[in-house]
């Protein structure tokens, strides 16, 4: 479904789904409601951690690129017994592309309507016991999140993720991954003036695993 709808950004995917609403959050973003309980009541995960970046404890999903993202998983209703209590709403998990088994690279490009032009890159492959991804995206749109479609406005996002695993011995596992990320928003206000929006995050975690 991810790849049939061609979606940028993760609130286009899930917004798809009943009961689950992306309401404009000006001046350039928006913010995801499940059942009519939203902001900070829907805990964002990614890869089963917290995601970063949060403003005011609402996490924008529209500056969640779907990049190396395989699947995303939305648990609809309170979750708080389990996830604590930021899911009152619920919650939403973007699971990433773990490394393929055999080396490869890719390249690719879209363009559509807006203006819309995008092109990706991926890397990775598993060799023994180490494995990894890198994969990143560029794309330009007329369309900004939270602004009128028919004002003209202009967006440029890049980010990249990447992942590495290490497989110690049978029982011990290692996982780093890290993720960067830049944002340019214009939009006019009229009087010659413009509105503009620039982001630029980096984060990233590591994970060892005792079976």
């Amino acid at each position: 479904e991810i790849a049939a709808q061609a979606a940028v950004a993760t609130d286009q995917i899930v917004s798809q789904l009943p009961g689950v609403q992306s309401i404009p959050s000006p001046p350039a973003g928006t913010s995801i409601s499940i059942r009519g309980i939203g902001d900070s009541r829907v805990l964002v995960l990614m890869d089963g951690e917290p995601v970063g970046g949060s403003l005011l404890q609402n996490i924008d999903l529209s500056r969640l690129s779907t990049v190396a993202v395989s699947r995303i998983e939305v648990t609809k209703g309170p979750a708080s017994a389990i996830y604590g209590s930021d899911a009152l709403g619920g919650v939403i998990n973007l699971v990433t592309q773990a490394p393929p088994q055999s080396p490869q690279l890719g390249l690719s490009a879209r363009t559509g309507s807006f203006g819309r032009l995008e092109a990706y890159g991926d890397a990775g492959g598993t060799f023994g016991t180490f494995g990894f991804s890198i994969t990143g995206g560029a794309r330009e749109q007329e369309v900004v999140p939270g602004i009128a479609i028919g004002s003209d406005p202009l967006e440029r996002i890049y980010d990249v993720r990447s992942s590495f695993r290490y497989a110690a011995s049978s029982r011990v596992a290692l996982r780093a991954d890290a993720t960067y990320y830049y944002e340019r928003q214009r939009w006019p206000l009229g009087g010659g003036f413009n509105g503009f929006n620039d982001n630029q995050g980096v984060s990233g975690w590591v994970e060892g695993t005792l079976a």
